[in-house]
């Protein structure tokens, strides 16, 4: 492999790698979002709101890894034949601790809190919504309901009573209606706190024993575990087999097409 295949490679790895710890930043903020505040989500999450979102990710990216990957190429770079083909983290070894905590350990600082916090509302929201059901008190069955009698002549009273009739019926139809309503807003909140769920686990699952492998060679030298390595290395793999299932998941047009199938 030549110098610039190997820069190529070394390129699509650092930039690659931090885009998917950082999409899951995102996507965390996302559904977090959706879930506390759900109004103000669709009231601001609009296709430019996300398309500039995804740029402005990007553009973080290639500005903290690609800076970074060019001081190697440029005049850090000891030869493909001689190192393979590796980051010269000798002689870079503090701008690449402190790209890893900016790349990689600040998105997991987001992920994890913003699951707890979703966590946390949602515990207490069934708890007010327990005290507010214990609130209602159901109507006493042995009180009979008080029904007015309708004079059997009277015209009036039999259109009033008529009009009142259809009244109620609309009324339980808006009723029903509005339950509907209700029941499928708390089904979309809980698909979206299942995906919240899902993101997180596979990220403490895949991604989390990369990154502490790789910052305790970068700040303990002589750190050096094999096994751990190649552990860690082949989750951090199967992260990208499971990543377009989830991300494809976390689209709810998607989501319900596909359970309805």
């Amino acid at each position: 492999m030549g110098n610039q295949a190997c820069s190529f490679y070394l390129y699509s790895l650092s930039v690659f790698d931090a885009g998917i710890i950082n999409s899951h930043a995102v996507i965390a903020v996302n559904r977090a979002w959706a879930i506390i505040r759900p109004m103000s989500f669709r009231a601001a999450h609009t296709n430019r709101f996300t398309l500039t979102v995804c740029l402005i990710m990007w553009l973080y990216i290639h500005l903290v890894e690609g800076s970074f990957w060019l001081a190697d190429t440029l005049y850090y770079r000891t030869g493909v034949p001689v190192t393979a083909c590796l980051f010269n983290t000798v002689q870079l070894n503090t701008w690449s601790n402190i790209n890893d905590i900016i790349v990689y350990i600040l998105p997991l600082a987001v992920i994890l809190p913003s699951f707890f916090v979703v966590v946390v509302s949602k515990l207490l929201r069934s708890r007010e919504a327990m005290k507010r059901s214990t609130r209602v008190k159901p109507r006493n069955a042995a009180v009979p309901r008080i029904q007015a009698e309708i004079p059997p002549n009277s015209v009036t009273s039999y259109s009033k009573k008529e009009t009142d009739t259809v009244t109620a019926a609309a009324m339980a139809v808006e009723v029903s209606n509005g339950r509907d309503v209700l029941t499928g807003l708390r089904g979309r909140r809980s698909g979206k706190y299942a995906m919240l769920t899902l993101l997180t686990i596979s990220i403490v699952i895949f991604t989390m024993p990369d990154m502490i492998y790789f910052l305790l060679t970068g700040f303990l030298p002589g750190f050096w575990v094999p096994e751990f390595f190649e552990v860690a290395n082949s989750l951090f793999v199967c992260q990208t087999v499971v990543d377009p299932i989830l991300f494809v998941l976390t689209m709810d047009k998607l989501r319900v097409t596909r359970l309805r199938q």
